[in-house]
């Protein structure tokens, strides 16, 4: 795990409400796969393809466990909406197949780009539905949003710690 995919899957401030801090680490994830291909527009060394596929799989794989731990089980009791936590939990899964891939994957390998292609039209996806579908049902119930996105966040830097542990 590099320094910068630590940041990212940790720089979620407290302050901010659950959907505020999805949509933030939306935003980041985002970016990251725009800098992903830009880097395969520049012909990049492998190297710092597979670097930045890290950091990427890593920020998605640390906000799917804490959104399925923490955001997921409180809308789950807050919304009549089963069926978009159903299939937000379905697309985690493909996505959790996605990065398993791209881990095992060299980046010299001709389907390496197009997997992490794939990967960011998936994110992209989840990401349009829950935005559309799922967090206006959730702003509009009786959540604590505030309290939700603070243990959220520490549950963000709970995987790192656990993580930085099993590395050391």
């Amino acid at each position: 795990m590099t320094q910068q995919s630590k940041t990212l899957a940790t720089s979620s401030p407290a302050f901010l409400d659950a959907v505020a801090l999805l949509q933030s680490d939306n935003q980041a994830m985002k970016a990251l796969f725009d800098r992903y291909a830009g880097l395969v527009q520049q012909g990049a060394a492998n190297e710092q393809k597979r670097s930045l596929a890290d950091d990427i799989c890593w920020t998605v794989t640390v906000h799917m466990a804490a959104k399925e731990e923490i955001f997921y089980p409180a809308a789950a009791d807050a919304i009549d909406a089963q069926h978009l936590l159903h299939e937000a939990t379905v697309e985690h899964n493909s996505t959790r197949h996605l990065i398993a891939d791209l881990v095992s994957m060299s980046p010299d390998k001709p389907h390496f780009d197009a997997t992490m292609k794939v990967l960011g039209g998936h994110v992209g996806q989840h990401v349009g539905r829950e935005e559309s579908d799922l967090f206006p049902k959730v702003r509009q119930s009786s959540l604590d949003l505030r309290a939700i996105g603070e243990r959220f966040a520490e549950r963000k830097e709970e995987i790192m710690a656990e993580v930085e542990q099993v590395e050391a």
